[in-house]
């Protein structure tokens, strides 16, 4: 414990908590804190977390700074909730490995986030919100869970955005099914979404969120899924926003001669062309776009998902020069 007090007051010299205040190790309040505390693996990541949100937060002022602070504060308080309170339910394993290893993802996926969110007067006021349902039914412990962002920029109308998003958080975390009294299966049941962002260009976000679950007795599932957005107007883009009338049959041919290069299904042109205008199947990055194919669909590895990578350098000739990715077709 002296150790890892040690260790935590060199990392948190410049990280603070949510509230502002450094982290002791020696006056822990928190069950979050008293956690990180006992491991000098979390110490570290708190730490990694303190130093990004102190970086962000120095290039902002004004609405931008109390948005990012009062994001700050919600993403600790969730971690609370999903972390801890939600894990002691379920006694069918170390309390303790379960909220380590449930805060490390957090602070692992907060401390990108905030790394690649855009400062300044490009700070695109995003905000992180979690949906949770945990318990017992039927003698098994179930925990839900959609981690989802909230478009917030001043002046924009984001609220069909933002209704859309948590209706689709809502869906997996409120369906179910739940455990009942028969059920073979004894759980846990799980349904876990989280959600992490890119930004492919200057004022767009792409929101790619990976969803795994296990309801019942079946074969856990696992699906990764994307939604580009407008941040200026508060609006999903389509496909034929970012790309020049005729991308079809171009990325067609570039997926097809990717997935000649691998084991696994392939899909005719047509079938592809038809799946390729689903804009969920779209990851956005920074260099590239990844195009997923699912299990137990055409396109699909011989165990699993496949993810077909395509560079903007490829597809620049196709990029609507005027549209949201303009800037990749330069």
């Amino acid at each position: 414990m002296i150790r890892i007090a040690a260790i935590a007051s060199l990392l948190l010299s410049l990280a603070t908590t949510a509230g502002g205040q450094a982290l002791d190790c020696q006056r822990t309040a928190s069950d979050v804190d008293r956690a990180i505390c006992r491991s000098a693996d979390l110490v570290t990541g708190h730490g990694s977390v303190g130093v990004a949100y102190e970086g962000l937060l120095r290039s902002l002022s004004g609405a931008g700074r109390e948005h990012l602070v009062a994001d700050q504060k919600r993403w600790a308080r969730n971690n609370q909730a999903l972390c801890v309170d939600s894990i002691r339910l379920f006694d069918a394993s170390p309390v303790d490995t379960r909220v380590a290893a449930c805060l490390t993802g957090r602070m692992v996926a907060r401390t990108g986030r905030l790394v690649a969110m855009p400062s300044g007067a490009d700070y695109p006021f995003i905000s992180d919100h979690l949906m949770l349902k945990a318990g017992l039914a039927a003698r098994s412990y179930y925990r839900l869970f959609a981690t989802h962002p909230g478009f917030d920029l001043p002046g924009v109308d984001n609220k069909a955005l933002n209704d859309q998003i948590e209706r689709s958080a809502r869906a997996g975390v409120e369906a179910g099914p739940f455990p009942a009294a028969g059920d073979d299966f004894r759980g846990p049941w799980v349904y876990e979404k989280r959600h992490d962002l890119r930004f492919p260009a200057r004022g767009v976000v792409a929101v790619i969120y990976g969803v795994y679950s296990q309801l019942d007795g079946s074969r856990p599932t696992s699906v990764s899924v994307g939604m580009l957005t407008d941040i200026r107007s508060g609006k999903e883009l389509n496909i034929d926003e970012v790309l020049m009338e005729g991308w079809q049959q171009s990325v067609a041919a570039l997926c097809l001669a990717e997935m000649r290069k691998r084991p696994g299904d392939v899909p005719s042109e047509t079938r592809l062309i038809q799946m390729l205008a689903e804009p969920n199947r779209w990851l956005f990055g920074r260099e590239s776009v990844e195009i997923v194919f699912r299990y137990h669909e055409d396109g699909a590895g011989p165990s699993g998902p496949r993810l077909v990578a395509i560079s903007y350098a490829r597809l620049k000739d196709i990029i609507r020069r005027d549209g949201p990715l303009g800037e990749k077709a330069r």
